[in-house]
């Protein structure tokens, strides 16, 4: 009784830590954890899980095994009468119990795969996710036979509904989390020409400015402002004006070379490129690379003073913060070399010196 009741509390503390444990990473170590303690709570030689693929091969995903005996885990086993005389007991919540794989009366194939294993008995319960099977919770004795008990058995039963409903929560909050940074991303997306939107810009601007702060590094801000484009909408139609903010944003995307670096478009026809740990001379290259790809396009703008194609204006700003500066010094300062861009007649690129 002392024995069934120290049982039942340890299995009810496996039961416990299983469930609680949404995050994938954290559901691995805690797998990992209950195969050994059902190993020592059943005084068994082997304990693992085992997971199907869609023929029916699998992985053994995690296991508690003796020093006497060939670890399992990580290999890819394959039974090769599983699907013949196992799917559909497993499927249907059936267990496999031997108790002696010599004496037992064993489809031949089945045997020799037991033997394989170095297993002398076996104790297979079905993880079951709904009415999939999701894999098996296996135990082996190794050094001899074994009749199983009753109580060995509603042990196991209980610990793989435990384990099945721990991994379906672990899935969906998986299912969630991901969700949820899809959301995030979209929420600093701008919708029209898929590059990042004005919240996108704040934040950026904000964490690489206490990069910059911390690491002493220059921080760079192009401003770029597609010329007469009021004129444009008003020629061509908005419907034409969108698909011209999304070409341009496109190739000013296409421009830029580092991951680091970021497109944003902060209203209208403005787009602003933040490029970290960038000096004003590099800065200035990548603006005249920005203006040369928009020519390049040759979108037409028949309304333009300036061109008989889109053009852009260009305002460039750098600093290495100090503390007491602020991030909207370095924003006004590219907003303003951008307005002498415009004011210079356009379709250049200025340079507001700190």
């Amino acid at each position: 009784l002392q024995r069934q009741a120290q049982r039942q509390k340890l299995t009810g503390e496996i039961a416990q830590r299983i469930r609680q444990f949404l995050k994938v990473e954290e559901l691995e170590e805690t797998l990992s954890v209950a195969v050994e303690e059902i190993r020592q709570l059943l005084a068994a030689d082997r304990v693992f899980i085992y997971h199907f693929q869609p023929d029916w091969s699998g992985v053994v995903s995690h296991e508690s095994v003796g020093s006497n005996w060939i670890p399992l885990l990580g290999k890819r086993l394959i039974d090769p009468c599983f699907a013949q005389y196992f799917t559909e007991r497993y499927q249907q919540g059936r267990i496999n119990a031997v108790d002696n794989v010599s004496a037992a009366k064993l489809p031949r194939c089945y045997a020799q795969f037991l033997n394989s294993l170095q297993a002398e008995a076996s104790l297979v319960v079905p993880i079951l996710q709904g009415k999939t099977l999701w894999g098996l919770l296996v135990t082996h004795q190794c050094y001899g036979p074994r009749p199983w008990q009753t109580s060995d058995i509603d042990l196991l039963k209980q610990l793989s509904t435990q384990v099945a409903i721990a991994i379906q929560q672990s899935h969906l909050y998986q299912q969630l989390t991901n969700a949820n940074q899809e959301l995030q991303q979209l929420a600093k997306l701008d919708s029209l020409t898929q590059v990042g939107n004005r919240r996108c810009f704040d934040e950026c601007l904000d964490r690489e400015w206490g990069r910059a702060l911390r690491e002493q590094i220059p921080l760079t801000l192009i401003f770029c402002d597609i010329d007469y484009f009021k004129l444009y909408n008003d020629t061509y139609g908005h419907h034409q004006g969108d698909a011209c903010l999304r070409q341009v944003a496109h190739a000013i995307s296409s421009a830029i070379e580092r991951s680091a670096d970021l497109v944003v478009r902060y209203g209208g026809e403005e787009f602003v490129v933040v490029l970290p740990n960038t000096s004003l001379e590099s800065a200035q290259h990548v603006a005249e690379r920005l203006k040369a790809m928009i020519e390049a396009l040759r979108i037409p703008h028949s309304s333009s003073p300036i061109s008989d194609h889109v053009t852009l204006s260009l305002g460039i700003a750098s600093i290495v913060p100090q503390l007491t500066d602020i991030p909207p010094k370095l924003f006004t300062a590219a907003d303003r070399a951008m307005y002498l861009a415009k004011s210079d007649g356009r379709n250049c690129v200025r340079v507001f010196q700190l």
